[in-house]
């Protein structure tokens, strides 16, 4: 079975367990005999990257919050979340543009979603 797994981290470049948990996933996939591809972020990684089944192009920060300079006159709080919000749409935008491609390409039987909200304490 060609099996697409899509998260928003994955290891060697993670955050906590749920990364490492679905990279377990994932080797067992394999070692059943499935083929698979990993999509996932190119977070820490200069440039778009496909090796040993991990492609690593999906736009995500879960780090910066994008806010305005300090010196900013407006509400930070609101104008900072309303940043946010834009980097947001036109990131994940640019996301579905690439997942579609990358499911044409792969032709995957099923898609394996992961943690793509992000929820590593950023809020």
């Amino acid at each position: 079975m060609r099996i697409l797994v899509i998260t928003n981290l994955y290891p060697p470049l993670y955050l906590g367990g749920y990364e490492l948990k679905c990279r377990l996933h994932v080797e067992e996939l394999k070692r059943r005999g499935h083929d698979v591809l990993v999509l996932t972020s190119r977070w820490r990684v200069e440039a778009p990257l496909q090796q040993e089944g991990v492609l690593r192009v999906l736009d995500f920060d879960p780090i910066a919050m994008g806010f305005p300079p300090a010196d900013h006159r407006l509400d930070p709080v609101r104008v900072g979340r309303r940043w946010q919000q834009l980097r947001w749409a036109v990131n994940h935008a640019a996301n579905k543009s690439t997942a579609a491609r990358v499911i044409e390409d792969f032709e995957p039987d099923v898609a394996y979603v992961w943690n793509l909200g992000g929820q590593h304490g950023t809020d």
